[in-house]
């Protein structure tokens, strides 16, 4: 069968004439994404990580229960990559680039209460320096390398 279809355009303006509000996209989400976890008792299973600090903050101030963990990497501005806004936004963990690890990072981390969980490794050597540096965490593509990695040596790793 033959359908019409329809596409209006609407200007702001004239949604301000009629009172209309424009959704907030960004705090509906979060409101979606808090409730989800709510709903289904997930706060121990569940971490919520971002890029954007400003949207884990959100996100805490919607439900303080749910965990959080900032992303950060190499190639972002200074202020991102050094994780300066870490007071602010209050994580419980840390999830940088795998290449940003080291023991220093790991000092620092614990000395904060912070958990360290890395991305996207997958190379075994790096396997190998990460699970020495103690980290909660590890991510990666190829799970059964990291597997057998940890049963051969005497690691344990983040179970939440």
């Amino acid at each position: 069968k033959p359908m019409t279809y329809t596409l209006a355009v609407v200007d702001e303006g004239l949604l301000s004439l009629t009172g209309f509000k424009t959704p907030d996209l960004h705090k509906e989400f979060f409101r979606r994404e808090a409730l989800g976890v709510r709903t289904w008792d997930l706060y121990d299973q569940v971490i919520v990580s971002s890029f954007n600090p400003f949207a884990l903050r959100r996100l805490r101030r919607l439900d303080p229960r749910i965990e959080t963990g900032l992303l950060y990497s190499t190639d972002l501005p200074i202020y991102l990559r050094r994780a300066w806004l870490l007071p602010w936004v209050k994580p419980r963990a840390l999830h940088p680039e795998h290449v940003m690890v080291d023991a220093g990072t790991m000092a620092w981390a614990q000395r904060g209460g912070y958990d360290v969980n890395v991305w996207t490794v997958n190379e075994e050597a790096d396997m190998q320096r990460l699970l020495d540096l103690g980290v909660n965490s590890i991510i990666t593509d190829v799970p059964d390398r990291l597997r057998r990695l940890i049963q051969a040596g005497s690691y344990t790793l983040d179970s939440r």
